[in-house]
């Protein structure tokens, strides 16, 4: 699949390990990523941020799209000196160049797939009727064929307004 080959290439380019463009170039063959491709790739994260006076672990797990869930990880900057703000963009950059090189670019890829993408906006379709119908519930009416970012919008400015979230109705 050309998307899982361009994201390997770009992490290729950008210096990621070779078992992250390894992982990247099965999907590529295959098709397909799965969190089992995926989350062997945070060990070595995580023991990179051990190198670096940070700590990963892992925090429950988090839907990235439909039947697709990854784990959670929670970064804690414990060996870090954080009172400027110059420390802080520090370590938030070395926190990236680890996520970079051991397991960002799966971990995008797992979640911008075309498959995953699909899915999501499958699920939402199935799941309009029911916004449109909390939304209008809850005073703001939209027209049959809102896109989803109007529909989004207007469930932003519901839930601002009531704390009503009509977009997970359905």
């Amino acid at each position: 699949m050309v998307y899982f080959a361009e994201s390997a290439d770009g992490a290729e380019a950008n210096g990621a390990t070779d078992e992250q463009v390894e992982v990247l170039r099965a999907a590529a063959r295959t098709g397909e990523l799965t969190p089992a491709q995926v989350t062997p790739l945070l060990e070595p994260y995580f023991d990179c941020l051990a190198d670096h006076g940070m700590r990963g672990e892992f925090d429950g797990t988090m839907k990235v799209g439909p039947n697709v869930e990854l784990p959670q990880v929670v970064v804690a900057y414990i060996d870090l000196p954080m009172e400027t703000e110059a420390q802080i963009q520090s370590a938030i950059e070395l926190q990236r160049a680890c996520e970079d090189t051991y397991v960002g670019y799966a971990w995008k890829a797992i979640q911008l797939a075309p498959t995953t993408v699909e899915a999501w906006d499958a699920d939402f379709e199935a799941r309009r009727p029911a916004i449109a119908a909390c939304l209008a519930e809850h005073g703001t009416p939209t027209d049959e064929g809102a896109t989803v970012d109007e529909l989004v919008s207007a469930a932003l400015a519901v839930v601002e307004r009531t704390g009503t979230s009509c977009i997970s109705a359905g």
